[in-house]
């Protein structure tokens, strides 16, 4: 049984380069996710922000109540 590699090689070669144009042509919507989902999850490890700018503690706290983060911002 012998198996003619051939076909198989130009259509995984075929594959390749349809890919590589893919996200060559789509590279800057690519990075612009990327730097959308990097600052939206060092947003979600900041922790609580105020608005003069902030941070009052290192890691997300969700079981602190919107009073709670009120007073602590307005003691800073």
């Amino acid at each position: 049984m012998r198996i003619d590699w051939l076909p198989i090689l130009f259509d995984a070669q075929l594959v390749v380069i349809a890919a590589t144009l893919v996200i060559w042509a789509f590279d800057d919507k690519i990075k612009a996710w990327e730097r959308r989902v990097f600052r939206r999850n060092r947003r979600r490890k900041a922790g609580i922000r105020c608005t003069d700018g902030h941070i009052v503690s290192g890691g997300p706290v969700t079981q602190m109540t919107a009073e709670e983060i009120v007073r602590i911002c307005r003691d800073l």
